[in-house]
Parts: structure tokens; sequence; C-alpha cells
């Protein structure tokens, strides 16, 4: 019986003496923290008093009590620390309970934007890494992987692709990234195989996500894109080959397209005071060389070459008015001026079946009064050949080939027959010097301006 007793004795002093041995403090603490303490965020770590002191070069916190802070977060003074089982305050990226945070060794946990190791990083208001995950701040959009790091360039989520700036921040819109244009979504996902309406114009974007340029090839349909990536409509000029497109882009090769090419150099000629006996020469120059012109008529001289204004109209020559008997406008009434034009526009229309587009004032010569009361475009010239003044066909052709440029309108005068003699040499000149030829209206169109009645124009560039 007392040997059972003292047995009993023995054994209850072992296991005492068992717990009371230290434990390992690898087994003490989890990865980044203890066990014993449980917290939902560590910033709700407890409030500690005490004082900061250093062993070895290191930071550590004896409490008020006088022990030290060991395996676990502290609030002191509003920043949060966490200290290894050696009671030494942690510092650098850790994890813990799953997550991880960034403690510096002056301030502690981290929260906000943090850069090291040539990466950026978003730790949230409890300190928490965001990680493999989209972040709205600031109204901007961030990607961080799924190691914390801020995604930069091309991103690929879950068969999606985003682009982010070197800022980080996702791009929406249209983009250009290396060079090549890009369009992503209000959610930030790259389009591909798409057709896009922007800022009123039509794109599409190819498989890759480029901005399809040049020819495009759909379901058998073909497309161009232009060189800025919109889809081309209606007459274009290709490589030199003019080219239909419907208002849906589709091109269709059975279409006849105007000559002009809207990328190449271009004049108007203009004649005043005609029409007259040198006309039809004019006129068989003109259809020679697949060129236009537009004449501006003095009315009570279309009766007597009636025929002829008729067949410079059929050529898609361009009629304007020049009043009817060639008076200064200046020096007129508003009736008087209406009179001159009305009249004139009777004429034209027996002749050609539509009024005159455009009108010139004799001389040059217009105010406000003129402008408001001729109803059309009033156009003047760019380059005066004086052929109306030297009747010399060397000087008219040198006056145009000295001075000519882009976009010029030129004055002559086609009742004189120096002025067609020079004609006959200055348009195959103009021709072989790259111009072409085209009505005053052609060269506003393909200028992409745009006529109005009440103002004057000189040269359209």
């Amino acid at each position: 019986m007392k040997k059972r007793f003292f047995k009993g004795i023995l054994y209850v002093l072992f296991i005492c003496l068992i717990l009371a041995l230290p434990q390992d403090e690898a087994q003490a603490a989890k990865k980044s923290g203890s066990k014993k303490q449980s917290l939902k965020y560590v910033t709700q770590a407890p409030k500690a008093k005490g004082k900061w002191i250093r062993k070895n070069g290191k930071r550590m916190f004896r409490k008020k009590d006088g022990s030290y802070a060991k395996g676990e977060w502290l609030n002191i003074k509003g920043n949060i620390y966490l200290f290894s089982t050696k009671g030494f305050v942690r510092s650098g990226m850790i994890e813990w309970n799953g997550e991880k945070y960034y403690l510096r060794k002056e301030e502690g946990l981290k929260t906000g934007w943090a850069y090291f190791g040539g990466s950026k990083y978003y730790f949230k208001w409890n300190g928490v890494m965001v990680r493999g995950r989209f972040m709205e701040k600031g109204g901007k959009t961030y990607y961080m992987y799924s190691s914390g790091k801020m995604a930069r360039g091309w991103v690929r989520v879950k068969g999606k692709k985003y682009y982010m700036d070197r800022s980080g921040v996702m791009q929406k819109g249209m983009r250009t990234v290396d060079g090549k244009q890009y369009y992503f979504g209000k959610n930030g996902v790259m389009t591909s195989s798409k057709w896009i309406t922007y800022n009123g114009e039509k794109y599409y974007f190819l498989k890759s996500g480029k901005m399809a340029k040049g020819w495009l090839t759909l379901k058998g349909k073909k497309y161009y894109m232009g060189s800025d990536g919109a889809m081309r409509t209606g007459e274009q000029w290709i490589n030199g080959e003019g080219c239909y497109f419907g208002k849906d882009g589709v091109y269709d090769p059975k279409k006849e397209v105007s000559r002009v090419d809207p990328d190449k150099p271009m004049v108007a000629l203009t004649f005043d005071d005609g029409p007259g006996p040198y006309t039809d020469r004019l006129l068989r120059c003109l259809e020679e060389n697949d060129a236009l012109a537009t004449f501006f008529l003095v009315g009570s001289s279309v009766s007597n070459y009636r025929s002829t204004v008729a067949r410079a109209a059929d050529m898609g020559c361009e009629i304007g008015n020049h009043t009817w008997s060639h008076p200064s406008l200046t020096g007129l009434s508003a009736d008087g001026i209406r009179s001159q034009m009305s009249s004139t526009n009777d004429a034209i229309r027996q002749a050609t079946g539509k009024n005159a587009t455009l009108m010139r004032p004799p001389y040059g010569a217009y105010n406000s009064s003129v402008l408001s009361c001729v109803g059309v475009p009033a156009i003047l010239w760019s380059i005066d050949t004086r052929d109306w003044e030297h009747r010399n066909a060397d000087r008219t052709v040198s006056n145009v080939l000295t001075q000519v440029k882009d976009g010029d309108i030129i004055l002559m005068h086609d009742i004189h027959k120096a002025t067609v003699d020079a004609a006959e040499r200055l348009i195959p000149e103009l021709k072989r010097w790259g111009y072409q030829l085209v009505t005053v209206s052609e060269l506003a169109k393909y200028k992409q301006k745009s006529l109005s009645a009440g103002n004057v124009y000189t040269a359209i560039r």
C-alpha cells in the first residue's frame, strides 16, 4: 500500500516537472505569430505601454509590468507591431494566418501603397496585402498578382486580356501600345474580332486585338481601313486606283468612281466673261486631257452659245454666274444685284437645266451688300494670269507655272484667243506636273472644305 502511494506521488511530481520545462520556441508560435493570440484583424492588437530598448542592435519592447513583448501583435502609440518569440520586433514581408503584411522597423504595420524590390504593392486599411485580384483606388483600377505585385503592361485574367500603363492603371477606350492601336471596353477588356464605333468612325479589331488597317476581308466581304484605322466609305483612291465602298463599308468593284485622287495635288482653272467663239476649242482640250474647269458666264452671251454651255455642263464642268452685263456690283442697289444674278441664272437654266452653283463678282469687287444678295458662294482667285491685259499666251503660261501650287484657283478669260492658246499648253503641262484639273466645287470637296453662300474664297487648300 505504501509503495503504491509513493509511486503515485512520484508520478505527480514527474508530470509537474515536465509541465514546468520551457517549450521549444519554434513550437510556441506559428510561422509569423503566437498561437495564443487570436485576432480577426491585426489592427485589433491590444494596446501596450512600456519602453523601447535595443539589444544587439535590435529593438525590443519592455512592458509596464517589466515583461517583454514576445510572439504577439501589439498596438504601441497607434502603430501596430509584431514581436518574435525571442522578443525582437519583426520587419519586412511576413505571413500570418494566411495573409501577407509588411512591417517597418520603426513605424510597424504598413498600409496603403508600398514600393520595394522594384515592385509596388498595396496593403488595405487592416494591413492585409491585396493579392490576385483587381482593385479600385481613387477612381482607377489596378491588378495585383497573387504575389501581391502590382501589374504593369499586358495582363491575362480568366482568359481575358487587359493592359495596365506604367503607373499600373487599367486602360480603357482607344489606346496605343507599342505603336499598335487597341480598344479596351468600359471594363478594361481588350476588344478582339469585333467592330467598334468610336468618335463617329467605325474600326475593326483583329483576333490579336490590333486595329485593322488596309484591306480587310470578313465573311467574304472586303473593306478598307485607312491609315488611321477608320473604315472608308464612298469613293476612295487606294494605291492610285479608284474604289467604291457602300455606306456599310463593303467594297463594290462594279461601281464607277471619280477620276480625282484626293491625295494628289489639284487646281481649279476658271474662265470668265464667256461663252465665246473659242470656248468649244477649250472644251475639246479639256476632254482630251480628262480635265474639267469652271466657267463664270456673262448671262447676255449665253443665248448665242447655248449648245456650248450645255456641252460644258454635260462634260462635268461647273457653271458659275458672272452677272448679266458685267457691271461692278458694288455700285448697284440690292434689287439691281439680284436682277443681274436672276437674269443670268435664267439663261444658264435654259441652257443646262440647272442654276449656277457659284458666282464671281465682275472685277472682283464686292461688299457686304453684294454678298447678302448673290445667294451662292463668291469665288475669287489665287493666281491672276492678267491674260485680259497682255493677251500673250507665253506670259499667261509663265504666270501660271511660276506660281502654281496645290489648291490654287486660277483666273483666265476664254473670250480671248491667246488665252485659249495658252490653255491648250497649260492643261497637258499641269497634268505632267502631277496636278489634277478640277472644278471649284470638286476642289472644295476633295480638300474637305465647305462652300457657303455669303462667303468669299480665293484658294482652297
